[in-house]
């Protein structure tokens, strides 16, 4: 049963499980940000303001990246394991949530 659905969100070929534990890897890590984004609000640390847009855009990148790789969609590409595209989408999703919300008492300044 663990193998099927193994095989099932990995498939068979070893090459692509490679790429998509990499990337559900990456994954596994920004969705700890997206945890500690909520966790913060909740304690209130920051305002939280923007914080389920900027989840759900998250999320669904997420999912996007993996099913690219997963169905084969980018098997075509220079870079079939997205790393590149990866990596811009962790950093811009982390500067987002950095500018995005801000310490409860503080003072904005633009």
């Amino acid at each position: 049963m663990l193998s099927a659905l193994k095989d099932l969100v990995l498939t068979r070929d070893p090459k692509q499980r490679i790429r998509l534990a990499h990337s559900g890897l990456a994954s596994v890590l920004l969705l700890a940000a997206v945890a500690a984004m909520h966790g913060m609000a909740a304690f209130g640390v920051n305002d939280g303001k923007g914080l389920w847009p900027w989840t759900a855009v998250s999320i669904t990148c997420i999912v996007a990246l993996f099913a690219a790789i997963r169905f084969g969609w980018s098997a075509r590409l220079k870079d079939p394991s997205l790393t590149v595209v990866q990596l811009l989408f962790a950093v811009a999703c982390s500067a987002s949530a950095y500018r995005g919300s801000r310490a409860r008492g503080t003072v904005r300044r633009s």
